[in-house]
């Protein structure tokens, strides 16, 4: 049996378009992934960012300089 090029190409989307939806499916009904962007606690959790972003800021205002010692 021999394909010409148009049916190549009909199979060729149709398993690109299976690879994709596979993929799709597979991370949707996945519970290893934690991709919901809605948290129980969201004030708390950005009270807790808030506090990371002060903490960089601070550091970068600050004029002390920072000291290293290397002991054996």
């Amino acid at each position: 049996m021999k394909i010409n090029w148009g049916a190549g190409i009909v199979i060729a989307f149709g398993i690109f378009i299976s690879f994709i939806l596979f993929f799709v499916i597979r991370m949707t009904t996945s519970h290893d992934a934690n991709h919901d962007l809605v948290t129980e606690e969201y004030y708390k959790a950005e009270l807790g960012y808030q506090k990371e972003i002060d903490a960089e800021q601070n550091a970068i205002n600050s004029n002390e300089k920072v000291e290293l010692k290397k002991n054996t």
